[in-house]
């Protein structure tokens, strides 16, 4: 099992393309890695725990990603409206300025 475990982290996470890593990750989990993973999680194998906790260290969240993608984009949205308005600003400010100094 670790020399299978140690197989599986080396297929999967030696991959540059995360879109591939991904999808290798999709593929183990729809043979039944996930379930045997929560299997032999508290197994006395220790080499054994150690290859499954590097496959769950190394394991890419795509729903997370995806929410940080959309929290990102949010932000990037706010950071546009508050430019613009600071934009808005600055020339108010300019504006009273040069009124300012025709009194002067």
């Amino acid at each position: 099992m670790v020399a299978c475990m140690q197989f599986i982290n080396i297929v999967v996470h030696s991959v540059e393309d995360m879109n591939f890593r991904v999808h290798l990750q999709y593929e183990f989990t729809k043979l039944g890695l996930e379930e045997f993973l929560q299997k032999s999680r508290h197994t006395e194998s220790e080499k054994l725990q150690v290859q499954i906790q590097a496959y769950l260290d190394n394991v890419f969240d795509v729903g997370g990603l995806l929410e940080d993608a959309e929290t990102k984009n949010v932000a990037l949205e706010k950071v546009e409206e508050l430019e613009e308005h600071l934009s808005h600003l600055t020339e108010k400010l300019l504006d009273l300025e040069n009124e300012n100094m025709m009194r002067v």
